[in-house]
């Protein structure tokens, strides 16, 4: 029964999942049981930015991020708890105080995506 609940997910629910991710500019990665999440390289692979809310969440891949700043958007998990704070609305406000940085990272993404996805081809661009 998990085999065929598994299976059915990575059929139909994954893929519309997938998309969304795509089609976003900003992916919220609250931390579950641990800090640290798959979605963050989700979101990198299909360029997302993800946002964090602690910096325990890319504290363990400074191999992987070692200029986490330039591809994460970081929400002091503090704000949420003050009256009147949306994450939502702050993403939007900083996408439109900030395009020129937008733009940056969504680059940054571009250039790092490929090296944050599983494969077994190498990176013809990067030789690796």
């Amino acid at each position: 029964r998990d085999s065929s609940n598994n299976q059915r997910f990575h059929q139909n629910v994954a893929p519309l999942m997938y998309r969304m991710i795509a089609k976003s500019t900003f992916c919220l990665q609250a931390p579950g049981d641990s800090p640290t999440r798959k979605g963050i390289f989700d979101s990198l692979s299909l360029g997302c930015i993800p946002v964090i809310f602690t910096k325990a969440s890319v504290a363990g891949y400074k191999w992987h991020l070692p200029n986490w700043k330039s591809v994460v958007i970081l929400i002091d998990s503090g704000w949420m708890g003050l009256r009147g704070f949306n994450a939502v609305d702050w993403l939007h406000q900083w996408a439109m105080t900030y395009p020129q940085e937008l733009v940056g990272m969504q680059q940054s993404i571009q250039r790092l995506a490929y090296s944050v996805q599983y494969s077994t081809q190498p990176n013809p661009a990067r030789g690796r």
